[in-house]
This record gives structure tokens, C-alpha cells and sequence, in this order.
């Protein structure tokens, strides 16, 4: 695992806790880390949890500042079209797994 995992893996667990209004402040300097995150390709990914930390960021932004996430659906929507054609059950399966929401 490369350095710029390993920031991605601890920030994906760091924003997971953060306040959504903090979040929100900081919305147009986290999105592209947010984006680069699940850009990884599936076979890739080395950890279910920052995935996953990253997908429930990023339905908090859609929530809250729809407008912010919808300039960046050309990269997001294929991406998780993928994750649900090509990994669908593994993905259910770490969520399961990972997910913090009751």
C-alpha cells in the first residue's frame, strides 16, 4: 500500500466522525478525496472500510449540499454502477460488516 493509500484510508475513517456541519465547511476540499476513494477499482480495493466510510460521506454531502455533489455524477455514477454490477454482494456483505448506522 502505497503513502497516498494509507492518507486515504485514515482520512475515509477520520471524516466518518466528523460533525456534519464541520463536514459541510469543508465539503469542496474533501470531495475530491471522497471521489479519488471510490475510483479505485473494485479488485483493488484493500479495505472494505474506507469504502464504505467514504460512500457514507458522501450520502451526508447529498443530503445536505446536493448541488456540490451533482457537478461531480460524471465521475460518480459509473463508478457506483460498477460497484453494484460487478461487486454487488461483496459490497453488501462489508457493509454489513463495517457500517456504523444502526
Amino acid at each position: 500500500m502505497n503513502r497516498g493509500d494509507l492518507y486515504l484510508t485514515a482520512l475515509s475513517g477520520l471524516v466518518r466522525h466528523i460533525p456534519t456541519d464541520v463536514l459541510l465547511g469543508e465539503v469542496d476540499r474533501l470531495l475530491p478525496i471522497l471521489l479519488q476513494a471510490i475510483k479505485t477499482p473494485v479488485a483493488e480495493i484493500k479495505s472494505a472500510g474506507t469504502l464504505l466510510a467514504s460512500l457514507d460521506t458522501l450520502m451526508v454531502i447529498e443530503k445536505n449540499a446536493p448541488a456540490t455533489l451533482s457537478a461531480h455524477l460524471v465521475t460518480l455514477i459509473p463508478r457506483l454502477l460498477e460497484y453494484g454490477i460487478g461487486a454487488l454482494d461483496d459490497v453488501r456483505s462489508c457493509y454489513t460488516t463495517y457500517s456504523i448506522n444502526p
